[in-house]
Order: structure tokens, then C-alpha cells, then sequence
């Protein structure tokens, strides 16, 4: 099995996929911007944004005939009029990804009348307020993330005390077990990794955690990063680990 990036909507995904490409699974959304994406994913990977949505198998198309300009032109209610439809799901879609602004509307119509949505124009569609106020300040920490200072810091093998919050966990299996990915951002706006076999539980994405640690600078596909070994929290009345 192969690792694969794809998209669905408005995330990157990770794919699973088998040597020929005939099957595969989703595994999770990675970001909506690519390059954080693949920052993401540990170990080779391709790219195939072909790949799309969150399911193997799609139904194919190529014997029905083209949409009408009321009717939906994707999906489970293809050459369905758009106007007579209650599948709310399949409307929410077509009012961001329907392929004319006409059919949009219809969608955005019918749902105002199916339910109380509160819809602005984004992205060459319709999304309700709320959804496109989440997606701009989801993006608004991922750019801001991907602002945040990476490279060596310190000497190699340097003991140090830092103040860190979780930004990033996840987890895969290695030769030797499992191996646990920790991704930390320290107070002043620079970027630590943690990988082994016992993270600590200490370090959170609420607040910043005083610890201690030992600084590992190594490269990973060719971008220099520093490693955090043998981390412990400091107790900060009492400065004790």
C-alpha cells in the first residue's frame, strides 16, 4: 500500500491506496492549504488530486445524458430537477460546487425553503455564514502556523527549558511498533517535533507547558528541524521536574 494526497471539497486528504491504484481507503482531512498538507504526511507519498471526495467508488456518468440547466449536473441525483429535491446533503453541495452560477442559486433557493440557512457568497459559490466564517479562521491559524520559525535551535545535545503547546499528534507504525508524532510550538513563535515511543502527557493545545528537554537537530526531506528527547514538565511554583 501506498500513501496518496487527494481532495474532497475543501480539505486534502490521505489515502491508502494499492500498488495498481484499483483499491484503496480514506484514512483523514489534512488541511486546506496543499503545502501544509504534505507537511503533514510522515514517510513517501504521490499526489493525485483526481482523488477526490472520501469514498472508493463513484458512479459513473457516461451513459446518462448531459443536465438540464434546472437540474443537477453531479452526484447521486443527476438530471434530478434541483427545484424538487429534498436531499438536503446533495443541495449543500450544489450550492458550492454546481458547475453554473444558475443552478447554485436554485440550490440556495430550495434550501431556504427546506430550512433557516444563512448563505454569502464564497468561493465561487454559497456557503452559510457560519461554515464560511469557521473555514477563514481555520485558515487564518494555518497560515499563521505555517508563519511560526522552523530550522535548528540551540546546539545539538544542548539541555534547555522551554514553554510549549501542542500544535499537532498523530501516530503510525514503524519497524519496531508504534511511533508517536508530537508537533509543539514553543512561546516565541519557533516549531519543535517530537518522535518516539513515549510523548509526554504534560504538553497540551490549551496553554503552554514549562518543560525541559534535550535539543536533536536533524533534517527531514531536506528542511532542518530540532527534535525534543527525554521531555519533562517543570512544576512552575515550585521549578522542580
Amino acid at each position: 500500500m501506498k500513501q496518496v494526497v487527494g481532495f474532497a471539497e475543501k480539505y486534502y486528504t490521505l489515502w491508502m491506496v494499492n500498488a495498481d491504484d484499483s483499491d484503496g481507503f480514506y484514512l483523514k482531512n489534512l488541511s486546506m492549504d496543499l503545502d501544509v498538507a504534505k507537511s503533514k504526511v510522515e514517510g513517501e507519498y504521490e499526489i493525485d488530486l483526481e482523488r477526490r471526495g472520501t469514498t472508493w467508488s463513484f458512479p459513473s456518468y457516461a451513459s446518462q445524458p448531459d443536465a438540464g440547466i434546472d437540474e443537477f449536473s453531479f452526484g447521486m441525483c443527476r438530471n434530478l430537477k434541483i427545484m424538487d429535491s429534498n436531499d438536503v446533503w446533495q443541495l449543500e453541495r450544489a450550492t458550492k460546487c454546481e458547475t453554473t452560477p444558475e443552478r447554485q442559486n436554485l440550490a440556495v433557493k430550495r434550501l431556504m425553503e427546506l430550512g433557516d440557512y444563512d448563505f454569502v457568497p464564497f468561493r465561487d459559490g454559497y456557503w452559510d455564514r457560519k461554515e464560511r466564517d469557521e473555514i477563514l479562521t481555520t485558515e487564518a491559524e494555518e497560515q499563521r502556523v505555517a508563519n511560526l520559525e522552523r530550522g535548528h535551535f540551540f546546539n545539538h545535545k544542548d539541555k534547555v527549558t522551554l514553554e510549549l503547546k501542542e500544535l499537532e499528534a498523530f501516530s503510525f507504525s514503524g519497524d519496531y511498533g508504534g511511533c508517536y508524532v508530537r508537533i509543539y510550538e514553543s512561546i516565541d513563535g519557533r516549531i519543535f517535533k517530537y518522535l518516539g515511543g513515549s510523548p509526554t502527557n504534560a504538553i497540551n493545545g490549551n496553554s503552554f507547558c514549562r518543560v525541559s528537554a534535550t535539543i536533536k537537530h536533524s533534517e527531514y526531506r531536506g528542511e532542518q528541524e530540532t527534535k525534543l528527547l527525554r521531555i519533562k514538565a517543570i512544576n512552575k511554583q515550585t521549578g522542580r521536574k
